[in-house]
């Protein structure tokens, strides 16, 4: 998964001063500018591109203490820290574009200007420039932000494949402490720590030993959200002076149950539906054998039924195949049973 990030600050205050009166009188009113919005939240959205024409994905942390942190569908990230005055925002955001890659002005690195108006927990606004491009962003708020964070929430053994960094195992105890290796021989130490308890919002901190260019410290923002059950995914993301890093942890045995959980709300009903009808056309059968004597025409429908079963039977059978085949090369699918 990826990286991005952006916000900004734009101060707006207007004061209108009316006065009048006779000889040495006169009066006066004043109109206050728009109470100060919070930007604060997680964030879903777009950014068009000017430059590719085109949209992308965008996933955005904003804690408390105005860090932001926005990863996009691509892979960028942008990271900064934001201030709000009025319903109005402005921000110089550091730019990182993909491992590998560069942005259209030929950087990996650079500053993006942002500006905008924000709405509290309703929607983001807003332009920017920079990077050798320019664009819009258009975001919604996700009340996830509304959670409460805990070292407890975190806690347990997390798991993702990445491109660069390989397979990680990484776990989590109840101070917030984290240790991970990766199968090509990666390790990685860290914290999680909390911004405010209120909120679903993480700092986090990681060292990356014995991994050659992503070898260095690095921090940013964490938020846990849901994939299959509550918490069971936790979205981080990480920069230094030089490289950013986005994963998107599983909870361990979540994806397994993500899996079982596909299979049963999909095969349940039409196996549910072929049972029952079948039940009642075999009835019917019989009653029709037994008055017509044959059971030609029974048998055609018998035939008709068994491939109809034949076909939910194939559906499970290539299911568990699939779950088998994936766990076997090495991705995060648990096998609880241990078979």
């Amino acid at each position: 998964m990826k990286r991005v990030k952006f916000l900004s600050l734009l101060v707006i205050g207007l004061l209108f001063l009316n006065c009048g009166g006779n000889g040495g009188g006169g009066s006066s009113s004043t109109t206050s500018p728009p109470a100060t919005q919070s930007a604060a939240g997680i964030w879903n959205g777009t950014v068009y591109s000017n430059q590719a024409h085109t949209s992308y994905s965008v996933v955005g942390i904003i804690a408390e203490n105005n860090q932001a942190r926005f990863i996009s569908s691509v892979g960028s990230q942008f990271s900064g820290i934001e201030s709000t005055s009025g319903n109005t925002f402005t921000s110089q955001a550091t730019a990182y574009a993909p491992l590998g890659s560069h942005f259209p002005d030929g950087s990996q690195i650079g500053t993006v200007n942002i500006s905008g108006t924000v709405n509290s927990k309703v929607s983001i606004t807003g332009t920017f420039s920079g990077v050798g491009d320019t664009g819009t962003l258009s975001l919604t708020y996700d009340s996830l932000y509304q959670r409460p964070s805990s070292f407890s929430l975190p806690s347990g053994t997390w798991t993702v494949s990445d491109s660069h960094l390989g397979y990680v195992t990484a776990s989590i105890n109840g101070s917030g402490q984290i240790s991970a290796s990766t199968n090509t021989g990666c390790t990685l130490s860290g914290n999680i720590t909390l911004i405010d308890s209120s909120y679903n919002a993480y700092g986090i901190s990681l060292n990356i030993a014995s991994c050659g260019v992503l070898s260095g410290s690095y921090s940013g923002l964490a938020t846990l959200s849901d994939t299959a059950t509550q918490n069971d995914t936790l979205i981080t993301g990480v920069s230094n002076s030089q490289l950013s890093i986005t994963e998107i942890f599983s909870r361990s045995g979540a994806t397994t149950q993500a899996t079982t959980t596909a299979i049963t709300n999909y095969m349940s009903p039409a196996y549910q539906t072929d049972k029952t009808s079948l039940g009642s056309d075999l009835a019917n059968i019989e009653a029709q054998a037994a008055a017509q004597g044959s059971l030609c025409g029974g048998n055609m429908f018998v035939n008709a039924a068994n491939v109809k079963v034949s076909h939910v039977q194939n559906f499970v059978n290539n299911a568990l195949a699939y779950v088998q085949t994936t766990k076997n090369a090495g991705s995060p699918i648990d096998n609880p049973s241990g078979a």
